[in-house]
């Protein structure tokens, strides 16, 4: 998968910190304030968004042992 040197207008893509089966996980830093975070992406594709999927799962975990 290609991905674009920036995203949502202001983070910048570093390295690739992993990647699987269907995402590649980058290091990134938003140029507005100098944070560092890291960054999962997906191809575009017309099946549902595992990441869609992993969000909702983390949100319901939210605040649980080791869970921020």
């Amino acid at each position: 998968m290609k991905a674009p040197n920036r995203i949502d207008g202001r983070f910048r893509l570093e390295d690739i910190l992993g990647s699987g089966s269907y995402a590649v996980v980058y290091r990134a830093q938003n140029f507005l304030n100098d944070d560092i975070v890291a960054i999962k992406l997906e191809p575009v594709t017309n099946k549902p968004s595992s990441v869609e999927h992993e969000h909702e799962i983390l949100k319901q975990l939210e605040g649980g042992v080791g869970i921020p």
